[in-house]
């Protein structure tokens, strides 16, 4: 279990700048309810995950279309961009029946065969409504099983994070080869720090304190009316008293 006050106190200060804005609250607490429904228990995969993020999304926390267009076209537009400069060597942002398949969520997927492989996995349609990555929620489980499954490149995170080993440079190949691999690193080690902090938070606290129960009044000694004896009625109340 995750203290989250003491996640968020952790990762404004390490990774934010001291300053968190609701938004960006709303993206991570989507990431964290993905991640507890998904019975992984790793915390370096989630760190992994969340520094991945943290990278593609420029800080945001929250799933966004290439290039931080706020419209298709815009997107469009800035994929057409890098493509001129030489930065990519193909233009993936063409529409295929209509559609353009730029980057879109917390991990930019791109590319038509990489949304047919979500719309598989996952039974949303993401062929045809790409832009449902952009739903946080929805974006944030294919983000966490993406990245535990290897959906994307066939690396998966439990290649690189193991009992006896942490690649957390390498484990970029889950994603996108080594392209900045260092930089997201250095990143999920901060979220790392801030995850053991807040799970050790959470098992320090206090759980409620629980009302004691009702007082029991003692049921009373049933006497015979008529004993036999003085002996035999003692004996019968002994009885009852002990039980």
């Amino acid at each position: 279990m995750i203290d989250r006050a003491a996640f968020y106190a952790s990762v404004r200060k390490s990774l934010f700048g001291g300053r968190l804005s609701q938004s960006q609250i709303d993206g991570m607490n989507d990431l964290l309810e993905a991640w507890e429904v998904s019975g992984f228990t790793d915390l370096r995969w989630l760190a992994y995950i969340f520094g991945g993020v943290y990278a593609e999304v420029g800080k945001r926390m929250v799933p966004v279309r290439e290039g931080f267009a706020s419209t298709d076209a815009g997107a469009r537009a800035a994929v057409a961009k890098l493509y001129a400069s030489g930065r990519i060597s193909r233009n993936y942002a063409l529409p295929v029946g209509g559609v353009s398949y730029y980057g879109r969520g917390r991990i930019q997927n791109t590319h038509y065969d990489n949304y047919l492989k979500l719309q598989n996995r996952f039974g949303y349609p993401f062929v045809k409504q790409p832009d449902l990555l952009l739903e946080s929620k929805i974006d944030a489980i294919v983000t966490v099983r993406g990245h535990a499954e290897g959906i994307w490149t066939g690396k998966k995170l439990g290649d690189y994070f193991t009992p006896t080993r942490a690649d957390w440079t390498n484990a970029r190949r889950i994603v996108n080869g080594t392209d900045r691999a260092a930089e997201i690193a250095g990143y999920a080690k901060k979220f790392y720090e801030a995850l053991f902090l807040a799970e050790a938070a959470a098992g320090q606290k206090t759980p409620p304190a629980v009302p004691p129960p009702p007082p029991v009044t003692p049921a009373p000694v049933p006497v015979e009316t008529a004993p036999r004896s003085l002996w035999a009625w003692l004996v019968n109340v002994w009885r009852v008293v002990i039980g």
